[in-house]
């Protein structure tokens, strides 16, 4: 390549020498002898107009020239064109002001400063000694006339002075480093040669009516500002330690340059702070340096300064300026054609929160440019999908798929997919994963394992609601372990009673204790096993995943953000898995966003439906095979699979609409088809229908606990929520309950009995068999005619198929099956239950299902089936409704008859009118004792008129309780004297008129539906259990206190050991929270749920007290007659040890009226007085005496000491002496009872009236 030509090469080495010669000979004569002379003349003139004391006085009294005229030169001694003006001008007069008309009109070719004035002739000394290169004397050349120029306001020739003498004291020292100049005095020159500069611009620009904008031409001295900035900026020596400074000077200049000037300034600017140290300055400076290169027109420099800042702020808590650099560069890129890297801005920058606080008009800007990229540039937006992939470290994240790359399908085509740039926001730690339940509130779990809650949520406030994602997890835990443990106990027992058939020996379930204590034994071992199952949770870092079973869906639930202020759509939204079969040896993953490339299929796409779910299931976008191993040369090759390519797992599609800022909660189900190892990614979804995008979940596991380094540094495990083991098919049962067509009302008072519809659905395509429910209190009952034949009942036989003895677990019957015992897939059986309320306010009923996988294998084999766990919880709001209490004493004038005294009160506040309470019918319950109405209660005119009875429509009349009344009826108790020893019922009603109706009942009789008894019964095993349980929790817990005080280890089966008996406990009486346990021993062959339970051959003096009532309550603005029961249990006629009032009961035998003729002679009537131990087990001893009446005297043994043995009487015959007519009370009976050494007498507020008529 040619170069430029070489000027001189033709001369000859003789004429380079002569014109040598000749030039160095016309600097010494010529121009060294004429600058010397003008130095000399000039030095002259200024000593003699400068110099001295008497010019240095002079120079305090000078006045500034403001009548000097002005030449239109831009600056001092500086044409526009560049050329040298003598003395230099200004545009503005003498006095700056540009409005002065005078100054403006001056003529042309005046200066301000003329060639012959003295401060032109001071400048042209100085500049001439600094041509010269003697520095010092410039320096205090320029320093004589500066004052000159500062006095007249000539800021632009004052700054020249100050910028002249900057480069003096720079050229006398470079370095620095010698002392001769001081650096603060080269900085502060400086300074005011830049803020002088500032002035003569800021007083050009007043005449610009653009000032407001920047300039597209910048003013003279601006641009000598500029000059000065950048030759201070170059020399290292004046910007050694002062590089703050500097920084602050430069970034000051820019203000008044063009975009282009500015941007310079600015990036110089920059760079000064990143020396200082000061790296928020330099991003910030260099942020505006590149808007001012975008300004201008320099697109390259502004990308360059906007990555420079974006490095500096990246990992910074600034988030707002981070967005602004994004949003710049972005639209940067975009501009320039590099698609890829602005796709990468543009997708990090709309999932910022609001994306970047910039407008809604610039967000719809970012969703359209990302549109359009991926549209119209499909590989630069690959290119960009990539490198964003590799940034988050998101690879191929599939088990077993680690070596296969995407290179490696075949005839497949990638599509373009956005990963994780956090829009929408997916909050990964509101996931929940459980069984798809469409439609029920039960959850469903496998084996031992934990439940899940559902997705949704019925009822309301007002009444009972059911849901299936509330109540305590520990209560849960509790009907589990318990429900195992009484499942175990019967199980053992029935082989027992087995074992002892086939040997022909007599059949032994034990007595209730027994039973309770080998149940109780079963849930310590339960809880052991489950403390000990979370402890090596805890220590080890292998944890198992959930087991599932093919063909049931999953749902997964999650909250989605909305960070931009506008509304987007989000279609298509679906799961991103992966399912390995260990069979096939290869893994289905839709993870990977490849194709067919021959998909070109529009036809309607292949769907699924499983039982119990209502969504329409397809196979999910992008769906993929890939070889699980490397090995075996008969490993497929990945390639992409569609909907009739069998694949492992089939998702949901659904579409979502978001409006600005919002949040909502978005469930995807999915469903594997095979068994093997199932993984939940993420979520995928097609924004606007044009672009992919693709967010992973990201879950925190479980804190390590196995070794001290982990604990110490809080190492966290791999989070298995999202894991699931896909097993074989099992059933899924679907539970619903709800109140049938006769009970519609929303208001429930304590102790009402409804009629319910307890709804089974296997949903699931497996057989299940040995359904049992489990609950929290007995409140659910399952009457005989379920499923069984009532002719089969016995007073033995457990109630409402309970099965142990909490009165809690039930087996579901299952005799509308289509087979006995076995619910198909697909099959819905109903079940009518009866349920009774207790306690008061909101009460949260907890029921939980158990049941088995049913197989041929498994009804002929002895191992245990798998089986499954389903939750149902009923919110139940509770108002109150009646107190009930009794009361018995003995009759003082029958032998062996007891007064029954029922107390009940109305409390209702359901409602503001209508709150009568109807009592229907008054049943006992016993095997010893029957009672009988006293007539006269009813109709007697003593008693309020609610009281009068009421027609019933349903069971005749009934009595009526007014709202906060309280009534007190009275029963006759008798003794039963018969053979048989069978419970009997005596069923008492309110019929109109004074007589009494009573039913005498060998058998039970039906309430509603259930048997009035059977939740008594049920009531009585549950507290006798829960007391059990209770009593042996706090007994372990002192044990384990004892273990730690003492250090001495006592298993609590050595404290069972020790025990020889429980405390014996006298009577249980409950009224709805008011209690007292009995343990009264059951039969040998009684069931703990049975009547006989309830009424023990050996509880010869209790009875049982069932009041049944009736209400009136609003249901949507109509009356709806309710039914309900309260129940007083073991109510004890007889005591067995101890009574509160006296131990004996006293009657007497006589005429109450006689007829007698007094003046024969005194009356002598025999009176039998018969005093009866009403202990069944103590023997009492008592001093039996009379107090002397007035007019009458008692004539046999009127006084003894005496001991009766439990359940004995004695007699004592007497004669009355009564020796006038009259009335007399024949009761004067004192008993002194001796307890332990002490005497407690007893007097009988009772009568024992005789009439005694004069026949004279």
């Amino acid at each position: 390549e040619k170069g430029p030509p070489i000027r001189g090469a033709c001369l000859s080495p003789s004429d380079k020498r002569a014109i040598r010669r000749y030039v160095a000979n016309m600097v010494a004569t010529g121009l060294v002898p004429a600058i010397e002379r003008r130095i000399a003349n000039l030095n002259a003139t200024v000593t003699n107009a400068k110099k001295g004391v008497k010019n240095i006085m002079k120079s305090f009294w000078r006045k500034p020239k403001e009548n000097m005229l002005v030449n239109a030169v831009a600056g001092g001694g500086y044409n526009n064109d560049g050329t040298n003006s003598v003395g230099g001008g200004s545009r503005r007069g003498g006095d700056g002001n540009p409005n002065n008309a005078e100054d403006n009109a001056s003529p042309s070719g005046s200066v301000k400063y003329r060639y012959d004035s003295i401060e032109s002739q001071t400048r042209l000394l100085a500049d001439t000694l600094f041509l010269m290169r003697d520095y010092d004397a410039a320096l205090g050349a320029y320093r004589l006339v500066k004052d000159d120029y500062k006095h007249d306001k000539a800021h632009l020739h004052y700054a020249s002075m100050q910028e002249m003498m900057v480069l003096c004291m720079h050229m006398i020292d470079p370095t620095g480093r010698d002392g001769r100049v001081n650096s603060e005095v080269v900085h502060h020159s400086i300074e005011t040669a830049l803020y002088s500069y500032t002035r003569a611009s800021d007083e050009e620009k007043e005449s610009d009516a653009n000032s407001g904008v920047r300039p597209g031409k910048a003013p003279y001295a601006t641009r000598l500002a500029t000059r000065l900035c950048l030759a201070i900026s170059a020399s290292r020596s004046l910007c050694d330690g002062k590089h703050m400074e500097i920084a602050d000077l430069l970034a000051s200049a820019s203000s008044h340059e063009t975009p282009l000037g500015a941007a310079v300034l600015l990036e110089q600017s920059s760079v000064h702070y990143y020396r200082a140290g000061m790296l928020r300055k330099y991003a910030f400076h260099m942020l505006m340096a590149g808007h001012m290169f975008r300004s201008a027109q320099q697109e390259r420099h502004a990308f360059r300064c906007f990555a420079a800042s974006l490095y500096v702020y990246h990992g910074e808590q600034w988030g707002e300026l981070r967005s602004h650099l994004r949003s710049a560069l972005a639209a940067q890129l975009y501009g320039m054609g590099r698609y890829a890297l602005s796709l990468q801005f543009y997708a990090k920058l709309i999932g910022m929160a609001g994306g970047g606080r910039v407008s809604v008009r610039s967000q719809q800007k970012f969703l359209n440019h990302i549109c359009n990229i991926c549209r119209d540039h499909p590989a630069e937006a690959l290119v960009a999908t990539d490198r964003m992939n590799s940034s988050s470290g998101i690879g191929n994240a599939v088990d077993g798929a680690e070596d296969i790359s995407l290179k490696g399908f075949t005839n497949s085509v990638r599509q373009i997919e956005i990963s994780n740039i956090g829009f929408p926001h997916v909050q990964d730690s509101s996931i929940q994963i459980c069984v798809d339940s469409t439609g029920t509130n039960s959850s469903v779990t496998l084996g031992r394992s934990d439940s899940l809650p559902i997705e949704e949520k019925e009822g309301n406030d007002s009444g009972p609601s059911s849901s299936g994602n509330e109540g305590d997890e520990s209560v849960w835990q509790d009907m589990i372990n318990c429900t195992e443990a009484e499942m175990r106990s019967s199980a053992r027992i029935s082989i027992s009673n087995e074992h002892s058939s086939h040997d022909d020996g007599p059949a032994h379930s034990g007595d209730d204790q027994s039973i309770i204590e080998s149940v109780i034994t079963e849930i310590d071992k339960e809880e052991r096993d489950a403390e000990y199952r979370e402890r090596q949770k805890r220590k080890s870092n292998v944890r198992a995943p959930e087991v599932r079973s093919t063909f049931e869906p999953l749902c997964v639930t999650f909250s989605l953000n909305n960070p931009l202020g506008l509304d987007i759509e989000l279609m298509d939204m679906q799961l991103v898995a992966s399912l390995k079969c260990s069979k096939s040896g290869v893994l289905h993953t839709n993870e990977f966003s490849v194709s067919k490339k021959d998909d070109n299929d529009k036809a309607k796409k292949k769907s699924w439906t499983f039982h119990g779910s209502d969504n329409q299931f397809q196979s999910p976008e992008f769906m993929c095979q890939l070889p699980t191993t490397t090995n075996s040369d008969s490993v497929p090759s990945s390639f992409a699979i569609d909907e009739n390519s069998n694949p492992y797992f089939v998702v949901t599609k659904s579409s979502v609409k978001m409006g600005p800022n919002s949040d909502t909660v978005v469930s995807l189900k999915i469903c594997p088809l095979v068994e093997g190892d199932l993984r939940i990614l993420g979520v995928r979804f097609h924004l606007l229908g044009e672009v992919w995008i693709n967010h992973r979940f990201d879950l925190p596991g479980p804190l390590l606990q196995d070794t001290q380094i982990n604990r110490s540094k809080r190492v966290r495990g791999e989070s298995i929520l999202l894991r699931s083991k896909v097993e074989q098919e099992m059933p899924s049962l679907k539970v619903t309950i709800t109140p049938d067509e006769s009970t519609q009302s929303t208001v429930v008072l304590q102790g009402q009995t409804s009629r319910w519809i307890l709804k089974l659905s296997n949903v699931g395509y497996a057989p299940a068999s040995n359904i049992m429910l489990k609950t929290n209190a007995p409140w659910l009952n399952m009457t005989p005619s379920n499923g069984t034949n009532e002719s089969n009942n016995t007073e033995e036989a457990p109630t409402s198929f309970c099965v142990g003895p909490s009165g809690t677990l039930m087996r579901v019957p299952l005799s509308s099956a289509s087979r006995s015992g076995i619910l198909e897939p697909g099959e819905t059986v109903e079940v009518p239950v009866a349920i009774r309320t207790s306690g008061g306010g909101r009460q949260e009923f907890h029921m939980i299902f158990r049941y088995e996988l049913w197989s041929k294998d498994n009804a002929t084999s002895s191992l245990v089936p798998r089986h499954r766990w389903a939750r149902k919880l009923l919110s139940v709001p509770v108002y109150p409704s009646i107190t009930m209490s009794a009361s018995l004493m003995p009759s003082y004038s029958n032998k062996g008859e007891h007064i029954l005294s029922v107390e009940l009160m109305n409390y209702r506040s359901d409602r503001d009118s209508n709150l009568e309470i109807y009592l229907n019918k008054i049943c006992i319950a016993s095997r010893n004792f029957e009672i009988r109405q006293l007539l006269g209660q009813v109709d007697s005119q003593d008693l309020s008129q609610s009281l009068i009875a009421s027609s019933g429509s349903d069971a005749g009349s009934s009595l009526k309780i007014g709202w906060q009344e309280r009534v007190t009826l009275h029963y006759l108790v008798v003794p039963i004297e018969r053979a048989n020893a069978s419970v009997t019922f005596s069923i008492l009603s309110f019929p109109c008129g004074n007589k009494s109706r009573s039913e005498f009942l060998p058998e039970t009789r039906r309430w509603h539906g259930a048997q009035v008894t059977d939740f008594m019964c049920r009531e009585r095993a549950h507290d006798v259990f829960t007391s059990t349980l209770h009593s042996h929790r706090i007994e372990k817990e002192i044990s384990i206190a004892e273990q730690e005080k003492e250090g001495q280890p006592r298993h609590v089966a050595q404290i069972r050991r020790d025990k020889t008996s429980l405390p014996e406990q006298e009577s249980d009486v409950l009224s709805d929270g008011q209690s007292q346990v009995s343990n009264s021993a059951p039969p040998v062959a009684a069931d703990p749920t049975s009547l006989a339970s309830l009424c023990p051959l050996n509880g010869a003096s209790n009875i049982n007290i069932i009041c049944c009532w009736s209400a009136i309550v609003g249901n949507g603005g109509k009356d709806e007659t309710i039914y309900g029961q309260h129940h007083l249990r073991n109510l004890l006629v007889r005591p067995l040890n101890k009574s509160k009032g006296c131990p004996l009961a006293l009657t007497a035998k006589y005429k109450s009226k006689v007829s007698h003729n007094f003046d024969e002679g005194p009356l002598d009537e025999d009176v039998e007085i018969t005093i009866r131990n009403r202990l069944i087990e103590t023997d009492v001893e008592f001093e039996f005496a009379i107090d002397h009446q007035p007019g009458l005297d008692f004539v046999g043994t009127t006084c003894f000491h005496w001991s009766l043995s439990g359940g004995d009487e004695v007699s004592v015959p007497l004669k009355a002496c009564i020796y006038s007519g009259g009335v007399y009370n024949l009761q004067s009976v004192r008993l002194t009872v001796l307890k332990a050494g002490t005497t407690v007498p007893y007097l009988f507020p009772l009568q024992w009236t005789m009439v005694a008529e004069d026949s004279t």
